[in-house]
Protein backbone atom coordinates (compact mmCIF):
# COMPACT_ATOMS: atom_id res chain seq x y z
CA UNK A 1 0.00 0.00 0.00
CA UNK A 2 2.85 2.44 1.06
CA UNK A 3 4.84 2.00 -2.31
CA UNK A 4 1.14 2.35 -4.15
CA UNK A 5 0.60 5.58 -2.48
CA UNK A 6 4.37 6.95 -3.47
CA UNK A 7 3.64 5.84 -7.35
CA UNK A 8 0.27 7.59 -7.16
CA UNK A 9 2.22 10.71 -5.35
CA UNK A 10 4.83 10.64 -8.00
CA UNK A 11 1.40 10.38 -10.49
CA UNK A 12 0.09 13.52 -9.15
CA UNK A 13 3.41 15.46 -8.90
CA UNK A 14 4.31 15.12 -12.53
CA UNK A 15 0.62 15.83 -13.89
CA UNK A 16 1.13 18.85 -11.40
CA UNK A 17 4.25 19.82 -12.92
CA UNK A 18 2.63 19.27 -16.58
CA UNK A 19 0.20 21.76 -16.00
CA UNK A 20 2.47 24.27 -14.70
CA UNK A 21 4.96 23.82 -17.88
CA UNK A 22 1.46 24.11 -19.89
CA UNK A 23 1.13 27.43 -18.04
CA UNK A 24 4.09 29.07 -18.74
CA UNK A 25 3.98 28.74 -22.86
CA UNK A 26 1.76 30.87 -22.81
CA UNK A 27 2.37 33.45 -20.94
CA UNK A 28 4.57 36.81 -22.01
CA UNK A 29 8.78 36.58 -21.39
CA UNK A 30 9.46 37.79 -18.08
CA UNK A 31 6.31 36.27 -16.74
CA UNK A 32 6.88 32.86 -17.37
CA UNK A 33 6.52 31.89 -13.76
CA UNK A 34 3.47 34.36 -12.92
CA UNK A 35 4.27 36.17 -9.29
CA UNK A 36 1.07 37.80 -7.49
CA UNK A 37 0.78 41.37 -6.23
CA UNK A 38 1.48 40.06 -2.77
CA UNK A 39 4.90 38.27 -4.03
CA UNK A 40 6.09 41.14 -5.86
CA UNK A 41 5.08 43.28 -2.33
CA UNK A 42 7.07 41.15 -0.18
CA UNK A 43 9.89 40.39 -2.42
CA UNK A 44 9.34 36.53 -2.78
CA UNK A 45 9.58 34.12 -6.12
CA UNK A 46 6.79 32.86 -7.93
CA UNK A 47 4.39 30.42 -6.39
CA UNK A 48 4.89 29.00 -10.00
CA UNK A 49 8.57 28.08 -9.22
CA UNK A 50 9.48 24.25 -9.87
CA UNK A 51 13.18 24.60 -9.37
CA UNK A 52 15.84 26.12 -7.11
CA UNK A 53 13.44 27.34 -4.09
CA UNK A 54 10.57 24.91 -5.68
CA UNK A 55 7.60 26.87 -3.91
CA UNK A 56 4.92 25.87 -6.75
CA UNK A 57 5.80 22.19 -4.65
CA UNK A 58 5.50 23.43 -1.39
CA UNK A 59 2.24 24.52 -2.54
CA UNK A 60 1.20 21.41 -4.20
CA UNK A 61 2.27 19.88 -0.62
CA UNK A 62 -0.22 22.28 0.99
CA UNK A 63 -2.64 23.28 -0.40
CA UNK A 64 -4.24 19.85 -0.88
CA UNK A 65 -4.21 19.37 3.02
CA UNK A 66 -5.59 23.05 3.63
CA UNK A 67 -8.68 21.46 1.35
CA UNK A 68 -9.29 17.96 3.54
CA UNK A 69 -9.05 19.90 6.71
CA UNK A 70 -12.13 21.82 6.37
CA UNK A 71 -11.04 25.01 7.45
CA UNK A 72 -11.88 28.38 5.97
CA UNK A 73 -9.64 30.45 3.94
CA UNK A 74 -10.51 34.02 3.50
CA UNK A 75 -12.12 35.09 0.07
CA UNK A 76 -10.58 31.37 -1.09
CA UNK A 77 -12.69 28.80 0.81
CA UNK A 78 -15.24 28.62 3.13
CA UNK A 79 -15.24 26.10 5.57
CA UNK A 80 -14.92 25.61 9.69
CA UNK A 81 -15.59 29.59 10.72
CA UNK A 82 -13.66 28.72 14.04
CA UNK A 83 -10.40 27.36 12.13
CA UNK A 84 -8.89 30.14 9.84
CA UNK A 85 -6.31 29.61 7.28
CA UNK A 86 -3.70 32.58 6.54
CA UNK A 87 -0.70 32.65 4.73
CA UNK A 88 2.80 34.46 6.16
CA UNK A 89 6.03 34.60 5.18
CA UNK A 90 8.30 34.97 7.84
CA UNK A 91 11.12 36.62 5.60
CA UNK A 92 9.00 39.67 5.24
CA UNK A 93 8.52 40.60 8.80
CA UNK A 94 12.39 39.76 9.31
CA UNK A 95 13.70 41.85 6.96
CA UNK A 96 11.60 44.49 8.55
CA UNK A 97 13.69 44.13 11.53
CA UNK A 98 17.32 43.61 10.14
CA UNK A 99 17.24 44.23 6.39
CA UNK A 100 18.49 41.89 4.16
CA UNK A 101 20.51 39.96 6.52
CA UNK A 102 20.63 36.43 6.22
CA UNK A 103 19.81 34.98 9.58
CA UNK A 104 19.42 30.91 8.92
CA UNK A 105 21.40 28.32 6.93
CA UNK A 106 20.49 24.33 6.82
CA UNK A 107 23.56 23.53 5.38
CA UNK A 108 26.40 22.78 8.96
CA UNK A 109 29.18 24.43 7.33
CA UNK A 110 28.32 27.61 5.98
CA UNK A 111 25.96 28.10 9.39
CA UNK A 112 27.99 31.61 10.81
CA UNK A 113 28.48 34.18 13.59
CA UNK A 114 26.67 36.15 11.53
CA UNK A 115 23.45 33.77 11.29
CA UNK A 116 23.80 33.41 15.04
CA UNK A 117 24.12 37.35 15.68
CA UNK A 118 21.29 38.28 13.06
CA UNK A 119 18.97 35.77 14.83
CA UNK A 120 19.35 36.91 18.31
CA UNK A 121 18.54 40.77 16.69
CA UNK A 122 15.45 39.70 15.50
CA UNK A 123 14.28 38.72 19.16
CA UNK A 124 15.54 41.07 20.81
CA UNK A 125 13.96 43.54 18.77
CA UNK A 126 10.72 41.56 18.78
CA UNK A 127 10.57 41.84 22.73
CA UNK A 128 11.85 45.37 22.56
CA UNK A 129 8.55 45.99 20.97
CA UNK A 130 9.07 47.21 17.69
CA UNK A 131 6.20 45.30 15.79
CA UNK A 132 4.08 47.13 18.06
CA UNK A 133 3.35 50.07 16.29
CA UNK A 134 3.57 48.13 12.71
CA UNK A 135 1.51 45.01 14.13
CA UNK A 136 -0.49 46.43 16.96
CA UNK A 137 1.93 42.91 19.05
CA UNK A 138 4.08 42.98 21.98
CA UNK A 139 6.55 39.76 21.97
CA UNK A 140 7.73 37.50 25.33
CA UNK A 141 9.76 34.94 24.00
CA UNK A 142 13.06 32.54 25.34
CA UNK A 143 16.36 33.01 23.86
CA UNK A 144 16.52 29.55 22.93
CA UNK A 145 13.44 30.46 20.44
CA UNK A 146 17.07 31.65 18.08
CA UNK A 147 19.17 28.76 19.06
CA UNK A 148 18.34 26.78 15.99
CA UNK A 149 20.64 27.26 13.01
CA UNK A 150 17.51 26.44 10.75
CA UNK A 151 15.27 29.42 12.28
CA UNK A 152 12.26 27.05 12.28
CA UNK A 153 11.08 28.24 15.64
CA UNK A 154 11.74 31.93 15.25
CA UNK A 155 9.93 31.62 12.00
CA UNK A 156 6.88 30.14 13.68
CA UNK A 157 7.04 33.43 16.03
CA UNK A 158 7.06 35.45 13.01
CA UNK A 159 4.34 33.86 11.64
CA UNK A 160 2.57 33.54 14.53
CA UNK A 161 2.64 37.39 14.67
CA UNK A 162 1.07 37.71 11.55
CA UNK A 163 -1.31 35.29 12.07
CA UNK A 164 -2.48 37.21 14.92
CA UNK A 165 -2.34 40.60 13.23
CA UNK A 166 -4.35 39.22 10.45
CA UNK A 167 -7.33 37.41 13.07
CA UNK A 168 -7.04 41.21 14.88
CA UNK A 169 -8.28 42.17 11.68
CA UNK A 170 -10.91 39.67 11.03
CA UNK A 171 -13.59 42.41 10.69
CA UNK A 172 -11.94 43.77 8.40
CA UNK A 173 -11.49 41.14 6.04
CA UNK A 174 -8.20 39.64 7.59
CA UNK A 175 -6.44 42.66 6.68
CA UNK A 176 -6.72 41.73 2.95
CA UNK A 177 -5.00 44.54 1.09
CA UNK A 178 -8.10 46.51 -0.49
CA UNK A 179 -7.08 46.32 -3.82
CA UNK A 180 -6.04 42.94 -3.59
CA UNK A 181 -7.59 40.01 -6.01
CA UNK A 182 -9.75 37.82 -4.32
CA UNK A 183 -8.65 34.94 -6.16
CA UNK A 184 -4.62 34.76 -5.24
CA UNK A 185 -5.17 35.06 -1.76
CA UNK A 186 -2.22 37.72 0.53
CA UNK A 187 0.48 37.59 2.70
CA UNK A 188 -0.71 38.59 6.09
CA UNK A 189 1.27 41.17 6.91
CA UNK A 190 0.18 45.13 7.38
CA UNK A 191 2.96 46.45 5.28
CA UNK A 192 1.94 44.46 2.46
CA UNK A 193 -1.83 45.19 2.72
CA UNK A 194 -1.31 49.36 3.30
CA UNK A 195 -1.80 49.17 6.80
CA UNK A 196 0.24 51.53 8.93
CA UNK A 197 -0.05 51.52 12.17
CA UNK A 198 -2.23 49.02 14.64
CA UNK A 199 -6.25 49.08 14.24
CA UNK A 200 -6.75 48.95 18.03
CA UNK A 201 -5.26 51.08 20.83
CA UNK A 202 -5.04 47.73 23.35
CA UNK A 203 -2.16 45.66 22.14
CA UNK A 204 -2.21 42.12 21.31
CA UNK A 205 0.48 39.81 23.47
CA UNK A 206 2.60 36.52 22.54
CA UNK A 207 3.54 34.42 25.58
CA UNK A 208 6.04 31.95 23.90
CA UNK A 209 7.66 28.76 25.00
CA UNK A 210 9.58 26.58 23.30
CA UNK A 211 6.74 24.43 24.04
CA UNK A 212 4.47 27.18 23.03
CA UNK A 213 6.52 27.44 19.51
CA UNK A 214 5.57 23.83 18.60
CA UNK A 215 2.37 24.14 18.84
CA UNK A 216 2.54 27.60 16.95
CA UNK A 217 3.92 25.03 14.27
CA UNK A 218 1.19 23.12 14.54
CA UNK A 219 -1.73 24.42 15.31
CA UNK A 220 -1.07 27.52 12.97
CA UNK A 221 -0.07 25.07 10.01
CA UNK A 222 3.53 26.25 9.76
CA UNK A 223 4.63 23.46 8.00
CA UNK A 224 8.11 22.31 6.14
CA UNK A 225 7.05 21.20 2.74
CA UNK A 226 10.35 20.18 1.11
CA UNK A 227 8.53 19.99 -2.17
CA UNK A 228 10.09 16.85 -2.70
CA UNK A 229 6.43 14.76 -1.30
CA UNK A 230 7.49 15.28 2.24
CA UNK A 231 5.57 16.90 4.65
CA UNK A 232 6.11 17.65 8.48
CA UNK A 233 6.16 20.24 10.92
CA UNK A 234 9.93 21.04 12.26
CA UNK A 235 10.11 22.36 15.50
Amino acid sequence: MGRLCRIRTRSWTANFRAALDGYRTTRLKGDKEHRRRTDIAAGSISPQKLFGVPVGLMFYEGAARVLRSGATVPSLLTGDPHRIVVEAYPGVLARQIIGRRSYKQDTRSKQTAAHAQARRDILVASRNGILSSTHGIFVEAPDSLCEDPGADRLDALLCAVQAAWSWRRRFDGFGAPADGDPNEGWIADPTLSGYTAPSHSIEGTLDVTAQAARRIVGELGLWEMSGRGGFGYRA
